[in-house]
């Protein structure tokens, strides 16, 4: 089955010159020999990050051995970490309560030493991850806007006017477009400066995530307004507007991540099942 959802012609002459990537047969099996979520993939897919369903603690995996490293057993560890642009480090957090009050610090792990060390004490201040992890250049989902970062210098934007709040933004791999879900409205592709936003999947997708400049993957679902009936992964040609699903109707597929510099993506199932897809 293929959706085609129309695309403006605005954002067709911009940058969408090339053929969309396609998969490489069907999706394999990354067996570990226990569960697994939220997998993070280093910019160069030779390591993957993953915790638990409920972010406690935090590993690092070598795609390649299945070498596996526990970098942290701690409370929150697994929220939202992040490889440093070389792949060298991993930056994490981890939570504890003060006062009652929840605290988060900042921490940096060496892959090469296999150490971790404090970067920023336990408080309840805000972070920016990617600029803990030396990240030149970002998309942040921030609430109602969008703060676009290249070569360190930020600017924010708000591509839909009344939008709810913004989740799940990236940069694409050549720097020039911007990918983001609004909840309520869908996901959308827009320029750097939040000019001409487009839908291309509908309210009912998460993870949104790059694959190459003219595809992306996502996680579309369905529910009867209690539980998720259906979790499928997609890929969309951003050229055509054509969606296509990757996984069968009756596989839940839970998150997703993606490796652009490899047109690779590993995702787990509801049971903490791992499988990649590489595409071409």
């Amino acid at each position: 089955m293929k959706i085609r959802i129309l695309l403006s012609t605005t954002l067709l002459a911009g940058a969408m010159v090339a053929n969309a990537a396609k998969p490489v047969g069907e999706a394999q099996p990354l067996d570990l020999g226990h569960a697994a979520f939220h997998p993070v993939l280093s910019a160069d897919g030779t390591r993957m990050l993953f915790t638990t369903v409920d972010h406690r603690g935090l590993s690092i995996v070598d795609l390649a051995t299945l070498d596996e490293h526990v970098i942290s057993t701690e409370a929150g560890a697994g929220f939202q970490p992040l490889f440093t642009a070389d792949g060298s480090e991993v930056v994490y957090r981890t939570a504890t309560q003060i006062d009652g009050l929840l605290n988060r610090d900042v921490r940096s792990y060496s892959v090469a030493k296999a150490v971790s060390r404090e970067l920023q004490p336990y408080s309840r201040n805000q972070v920016v991850m990617e600029k803990a992890a030396g990240k030149q250049s970002f998309a942040r989902a921030e609430m109602t806007r969008i703060e676009v970062v290249k070569e360190g210098r930020s600017t924010e934007v708000n591509p839909l006017q009344g939008a709810d709040r913004y989740q799940w933004a990236s940069v694409s791999p050549d720097g020039q477009r911007v990918l983001f879900l609004e909840p309520f409205k869908g996901v959308y592709v827009c320029n750097l400066d939040g000019s001409n936003p487009v839908r291309v999947l509908g309210n009912r997708s998460i993870y949104p995530c790059w694959i190459d400049d003219n595809t992306i993957a996502a996680v579309t679902t369905t529910d009867d307004g209690y539980q998720v009936l259906s979790s499928q992964l997609v890929y969309v040609d951003l050229a055509s507007g054509a969606v296509t699903p990757v996984t069968s109707a009756d596989m839940q597929v839970s998150e997703l991540a993606s490796c652009p510099a490899k047109r690779m993506i590993v995702f787990n199932d509801m049971d903490g099942n791992l499988f990649t897809l590489s595409f071409e």
